[in-house]
């Protein structure tokens, strides 16, 4: 058979990061294996709530739910059977086999970005890490400020009310 490579080791790294939050922290947290083995993937929802999907992902496998019904009914909105259908098989499979591992490829750099913005976090965003490359890492810093800063006259943060609090403006 003749193979080409489709995605750099770096691009297929950063994927598999990106779709690894969806099960923790995203639309996905139902499919997060109990047995803490490595998962991502993508959830998925038809326009009229009449299918639901999961298409998911572990070192060793990958695996495709689907949730709804043959005669096209809607799905309560509220459930979350393709994800738990997914982690329950992939939790089972896991449990008798050896996992294999996600190694970091040469090339690839761990930045705390803006969650909002995706720029270099500063101190008033919400930052999160990310993997990046050095030709697609952000290299500006966002000029996010927190709801909590108060500003000056020209424009600088003054004080930061890190309480309930009323901020007092140390000018006056």
């Amino acid at each position: 058979p003749h193979s080409n490579r489709a995605l750099s080791p770096q691009t297929a790294y950063i994927m598999t990061q990106l779709l690894r939050r969806v099960v923790t922290s995203g639309t996905g947290g139902q499919a997060n294996l109990s047995t803490g083995v490595f998962a991502g993937g993508k959830t998925g929802t038809t326009d009229d709530n009449k299918d639901k999907w999961f298409m998911g992902f572990t070192p060793n496998y990958v695996c495709g739910i689907w949730h709804g019904y043959d005669k096209n009914s809607v799905v309560a909105s509220n459930t979350s059977g393709s994800q738990i259908a997914f982690r329950m098989v992939m939790d089972k499979v896991h449990s008798q086999k050896k996992t294999r591992s996600i190694s970091v490829p040469d090339g690839i750099i761990m930045l705390s970005v803006c969650k909002d913005t995706g720029l270099l976090a500063s101190e008033g965003c919400e930052g999160i890490t990310l993997p990046f490359t050095e030709k697609n890492a952000p290299d500006e810093y966002c000029e996010h400020i927190s709801e909590e800063a108060v500003l000056g006259e020209d424009g600088e943060v003054v004080d930061i009310d890190t309480s309930e609090d009323i901020v007092i403006d140390p000018a006056a």
